[in-house]
């Protein structure tokens, strides 16, 4: 079972408010979030102070990292690897490898379909007074659209504001199953340590929800066998 221990040197990426950062630093690890909203970064960093806790938080696209083996260990969770399209998760992958320390891990977790299913497809709209997506009274159409033969899903939302002004946004997820997510891995030279059902780590369901994984630096390794993929 892979450890993160008082001293290590921690990269929490996609840290929004510092939740797991906070932790970790109370537990005595060195962290470093990063994150690209400023207003998250901005409520972590007074939280982390009023509760005297040293933690570095760093704005920026966790595609530009450049730290070289500055961690022992990087975590992501929630999924969010699961919003990167192919050519940016290797890029992310690279960019995760080489600020691992050698035999560094990198913990992270991705959805399935399984999760998706169950979710089912946004259809839905609603009038707002005000909130995430606008600051004042408008409308939001939610749409979901699902491309099974990539794995793929999309969630749109389009926002028509007071004034008649439309806005589109649209959040692409890519989901994993265990004996697609590891070639994947394998070929950014990580190996798989340790697969679980979920970070709080459960036991891997290959019908779960979410799959969980323990990659190391610098190792090869193949569990095929073992999880049947």
């Amino acid at each position: 079972m892979c450890k993160i221990t008082p001293g290590d040197q921690v990269l929490d990426i996609g840290c929004g408010p510092g939740l797991y950062s906070e932790r970790l630093a109370a537990a005595g690890v060195q962290m470093t979030g990063i994150d690209q909203s400023e207003i998250s970064l901005d409520y972590a960093d007074k939280q982390a102070k009023i509760k005297n806790l040293s933690i570095e938080y760093r704005h920026m696209n966790f595609l530009d990292l450049n730290d070289h083996e500055r961690y022992d260990a990087v975590i992501q969770v929630f999924g969010e690897f699961c919003t990167l399209p192919n050519d940016d998760r290797d890029l992310f992958l690279a960019n995760v490898f080489r600020a691992l320390k050698p035999n560094g891990l990198f913990i992270m977790d991705v959805s399935t379909r399984k999760l998706r299913m169950k979710d089912g497809l946004k259809n839905n709209w609603y009038v707002s007074e005000g909130g995430f997506w606008y600051p004042r009274r408008h409308l939001v159409l939610e749409m979901g659209f699902d491309y099974p033969d990539s794995d793929t899903w999309l969630d749109q939302y389009i926002v028509v504001n007071e004034e008649g002004v439309t806005t589109i946004y649209r959040a692409w997820f890519h989901d994993y199953s265990l004996n697609k997510l590891i070639p994947v891995v394998e070929k950014a030279n990580f190996f798989v340590e340790t697969v679980w059902g979920d970070l709080a780590g459960a036991p891997y369901d290959e019908h779960g929800d979410w799959i969980a994984l323990a990659l190391k630096k610098n190792k090869y390794q193949f569990l095929k066998d073992k999880y049947s993929v």
